[in-house]
């Protein structure tokens, strides 16, 4: 399954996704339904070269402006993204005890 943009911005604002794998979600996500092609902020996203370090960096400030672009009433503080966090944190911990993780 493919997560949702919010659930994808949830994890990276708690670290949980790093630049690279917002990247990578975001041609997965547009390969699985190509929604939000018109969204310019998207396309540079999903555009981005992930073997040029400066422009990797800007993935999250990119997802950013599309979460706000695209939900502008959406908050990080609110009992869904509280949710969408814990879930995250269960996930890293059930790969950590299969050493999945480092």
């Amino acid at each position: 399954m493919i997560n949702s943009p919010l659930e994808i911005y949830v994890g990276y604002s708690i670290d949980y996704y790093d630049d690279l794998a917002v990247v990578n979600w975001a041609v997965g996500y547009f390969e699985g339904n190509g929604l939000h092609s018109q969204v310019d902020t998207f396309v540079e996203l999903m555009s981005i070269n992930i073997k040029r370090q400066t422009e990797l960096e800007r993935a999250g400030s990119l997802l950013e402006a599309f979460v706000r672009e695209r939900w502008p009433d959406f908050k990080l503080a609110c009992p869904e993204t509280e949710a969408i966090a814990n879930a995250c944190f269960r996930e890293r911990l059930q790969q950590y005890l299969r050493q999945e993780c480092l």
